[in-house]
């Protein structure tokens, strides 16, 4: 539809460099009569009668699809303009976040008619990727050009109440609308969008509303908050991420690569704006590309980077700003980081499961139909290293009832009430968590995140702890947790004093909370991803952080779990391909 109109509104009518504007309803009757037809059968346009002078006159008006057309059309011809970030009182940005929002800058002047830029912010978790996202915002809208800017910023639906306090913390010109609405159209959405520079929105709400609103509009630019939700190529948040227009478009993530170099395909499917990609950047692989994988990898583990995986590296690698807490030049004096990795063996302990088999019975056996079927039992033996419990809850039986008003609990296959320290010596891991957290309470200062992965081990963790440490509060944090509940949650955590133990699932808080005021991170079940794990305890050390900061970490002997920590360090180097900036 812009294309096929382009020749119709003539850019000089408003001129966004020039205060005054000439209304558009005038224009289209003084300058497009031969167009009103075709602009009616598009439906920018519609018929009205007002009265002018006492005399009833037809008019024409734009519709909400010729008021977007129009909004596009002029943000085409909008030259690039910059300023400087309205930060609020005594709020400021380091000299390499400074350099970061000069960064993003730099790439965003590169936009032309017919040519988007794109950039991937890849610092290192906790060193505030988000202040400088806002102080971009913030200098594009603080250009004296009168243009209304539009910026669209995506993120994990945990995040936005985050995104909202640094938003009004940091600066004093963006009006901010969050975007909440789970029945919106497009007219009534527009209407609203008039009053606001910035649209906030979680990746659930853009898929539910992406066909109908927002891919209609020209953004100024596209932000994605946490992209690691796009990158698997096949997702739907990729999908309707890619059919926003935009010229410029922006992924913020601390871990490009988590698993694979592959990781990075879904991300510049994105920022490209074009699926196939791939088939346009060079296949010619430098010497200084092979000479970083060899140095990272080791000359003996490059053999194993295919080709197109080494384009796509050194491709991704000239549109990234990676730089690390690590870095000498860090300017922010760290606390100490002390990791704690304890390797356990399985309880000996019977268990009320299978005629009271060991838990070494029962992973023995199921290790066997692993070799056998590896995908399909992965998880059953990972479910029974976090508690042998859960080897029943895998059946689709419910293990236990907790009953909160008595404080008992109830195993339901033998429908007897179970002690609390049996099912606590029949795993080690979970009593050695529980003797880290009594640690802990020693000290009236310290807080502890314990993450888990499994939904019955964050239950189990979260009502063991209630029972046994009665005077503490105790809640879990995961995908189910309703929105308010959720703010509620990592609100009082952050400000209450008493409010200390917080179990949270990996996948719904590893990635993107401020959760500094804790000073103990454990991680409960083991991950196949050393990035996955390193953004979860990346919520507690980070810039912030004045304590010294403890991180737990468990292996299983002789069972899955060591394959996980191989596989684990092995992938570790993975990170260390993307190209790190000097501070």
């Amino acid at each position: 539809m812009k294309r096929t109109l382009e020749y119709i509104f003539e850019g000089f009518y408003r001129d966004p460099l020039r205060d005054q504007r000439i209304p558009i309803q005038i224009y289209l009757q003084d300058h497009c009569r031969k167009e009103l037809g075709q602009l009616r059968n598009l439906g920018l346009i519609e018929d009205y009668e007002r009265e002018i002078d006492g005399e009833v006159q037809n008019c024409v008006q734009l519709t909400t699809l010729g008021e977007i057309y129009c909004h596009n059309k002029f943000y085409i011809e909008n030259p690039f303009a910059r300023g400087t970030p309205q930060f609020n009182q005594n709020q400021s940005l380091y000299r390499y976040q400074r350099a970061g929002v000069q960064w993003l800058l730099e790439k965003n002047a590169k936009i032309s008619d017919n040519m988007i830029a794109y950039a991937l912010l890849g610092d290192d978790m906790g060193m505030g990727k988000t202040r400088q996202i806002i102080a971009y915002i913030s200098s594009r809208l603080n250009n004296g050009v009168n243009y209304d800017y539009k910026f669209l910023v995506v993120v994990p639906a945990i995040l936005k109440t985050q995104w909202i306090k640094k938003i009004r913390l940091v600066v004093n010109n963006i009006r901010l609308y969050v975007f909440e609405e789970k029945n919106s159209s497009l007219e009534e959405f527009w209407n609203n969008l008039k009053k606001f520079d910035v649209v906030l929105i979680s990746y659930a709400k853009l898929r539910m509303h992406y066909k109908a609103i927002f891919s209609y509009i020209e953004w100024d630019a596209v932000i994605l908050d946490e992209a690691d939700k796009i990158k698997n190529t096949s997702s739907r948040n990729l999908q309707a991420a890619i059919n926003l227009l935009a010229r410029f478009r922006i992924a913020i993530t601390g871990t490009p690569i988590r698993l694979e170099i592959g990781d990075l395909r879904g991300i510049f499917m994105f920022l490209t704006g074009y699926p196939k990609f791939e088939n346009n950047i060079s296949r010619q692989i430098q010497d200084a590309t092979r000479d970083h994988v060899s140095k990272v990898m080791g000359p003996q583990r490059q053999d194993s980077v295919s080709n197109s995986e080494l384009c796509l590296l050194q491709f991704a690698n000239k549109h990234i700003l990676r730089r690390t807490i690590h870095d000498p030049n860090f300017p922010i004096a760290m606390p100490a980081f002390n990791p704690n990795h304890t390797v356990l063996t399985l309880s000996q302990v019977p268990i009320a499961v299978r005629n009271n088999d060991s838990q070494e019975t029962i992973y023995n056996e199921e290790d066997e139909k692993f070799e056998a079927n590896p995908l399909e039992n992965t998880y059953i033996l990972e479910m029974i290293c976090s508690h042998p419990l859960f080897y029943e809850y895998i059946s689709g039986l419910k293990i236990l009832t907790y009953n909160n008003t008595q404080q008992t609990i109830t195993d339901n296959k033998t429908n007897q009430q179970v002690p609390v320290n049996e099912i606590i010596k029949q795993c080690n891991k979970l009593e050695a968590t529980i003797n880290i957290v009594r640690l802990m309470l020693a000290n009236p200062a310290d807080k502890v995140v314990i993450f888990v992965h499994w939904l019955p081990t964050g239950f189990l963790l979260s009502k063991l702890l209630t029972y046994l440490l009665p005077n503490q509060i105790v809640k879990f944090l995961h995908g189910d947790t309703p929105d308010d509940k959720r703010e509620e949650m990592i609100d009082n955590f952050q400000t209450k004093r008493n409010d200390r133990i917080l179990v949270a699932n990996i996948d719904t808080a590893g990635v993107g909370l401020d959760l500094q005021v804790a000073n103990r991170v454990i991680i409960y079940d083991k991950r196949w991803s050393y990035a996955e794990i390193l953004q979860a305890v990346r919520r507690v050390y980070r810039v912030g952080q004045n304590r010294a900061v403890y991180a737990y970490y468990f292996t299983t002997e002789d069972t899955i779990e060591e394959r996980m920590e191989q596989k684990m360090q092995k992938k570790k180097v993975l990170l260390d391909l993307v190209i790190v900036d000097p501070i």
